[in-house]
């Protein structure tokens, strides 16, 4: 096989691959088990009709999957740790926001840029999710729903440097998934934050997550946005969660009360940037160019 050529070298570089227990080699594990785990499938699924695994390739195979275990034990280690810490209440949002902080500038610039998910990501996803499974379970999708995507974590750091909440705000999600962004947001700031989630097992899952982080400022509401309760919020946050007649309804559900009080929008992704267009109550407080940003409008409210 072609990319078997060269294997020893790579796999002599992988073995050198750092075992620190910082950012950088964070970074450098989560790389290499990316990099492991493609290689891993092209050995052992990318096979033409005359190529046949001898024992050189089988026992590449062998090191390649002890390395890869090695590797992700430590990083699994590294988010465990911090977990345990964050359910003992012992890292205080200033501590932990400039640890994730460290995960972002230790990343190599060309990874700074792409759209896709991180080291950062990675460690998050340690922290929160753990040994949780979620299952879709049976639930009818509607014709305006959104498959649940994630928003990057560096995305995030740079929204809270943005928008700056205090614990006198409440951050309101809106289609939450599985409770990421008002997860983070509340560890990070102290703020309060209320997760807004139609789907029944996102929805019981996100509880969990905040119940074993011992996280009593994160509430989650299983809830159509369409018939939510928006009277407490001052500061909300979308990310594509629907689109069409219910992403309309809901923009005009917030712009009128945008329209009553102050609050500010903050939206992910072109969608929901150009159906704001169909709301007079917002005016762009701070954006970037791209759609890998996020977006903040406050709204005018009328005298």
């Amino acid at each position: 096989m072609a990319h078997v050529d060269g294997l020893s070298a790579l796999l002599d570089g992988l073995t050198r691959t750092s075992e620190a227990s910082d950012p950088v080699g964070f970074i450098e594990r989560n790389r290499a088990l990316d990099d492991l785990d493609l290689l891993l499938f092209e050995l052992t699924h990318d096979r033409g009709p005359d190529d046949v695994a001898g024992p050189e390739t089988t026992e590449s195979v062998a090191r390649l999957v002890t390395l890869r275990d090695r590797r992700q034990r430590i990083n699994d280690s590294m988010a465990q740790r911090l977990r345990e810490r964050i359910a003992a209440a012992s890292v205080p949002p200033s501590e932990l926001l400039a640890t994730f902080r460290e995960y972002v500038s230790a990343a190599p610039r060309d990874a700074r840029d792409d759209l896709t998910y991180d080291a950062l990501d990675a460690l998050v996803a340690g922290v929160l999710y753990a040994d949780e499974v979620v299952a879709e379970g049976t639930v009818e999708w509607g014709p305006d729903m959104v498959p649940y995507q994630p928003t990057p974590a560096r995305l995030i750091l740079a929204l809270l440097q943005d928008i700056r909440p205090t614990e006198r705000d409440v951050f309101v999600d809106v289609g939450a998934g599985l409770g990421t962004v008002p997860t983070l947001v509340s560890l990070l700031t102290g703020a309060r934050a209320i997760g807004i989630e139609w789907h029944p097992d996102y929805c019981a899952c996100a509880r969990r997550i905040v119940q074993g982080l011992n996280l009593a400022t994160v509430a989650f509401v299983r809830q159509d946005a369409s018939t939510a309760d928006f009277s407490t919020g001052t500061i909300f946050y979308m990310f594509t969660p629907f689109k069409g007649a219910m992403l309309r309804d809901v923009l005009r559900r917030l712009d009128g009360e945008g329209r009553r009080r102050a609050i500010r929008l903050c939206v992910h992704g072109p969608l929901v940037r150009e159906a704001l267009r169909e709301v007079s109550s917002f005016s762009l407080e701070k954006g970037h160019r791209g759609d890998d940003a996020i977006s903040v409008f406050r709204s005018s409210p009328v005298a």
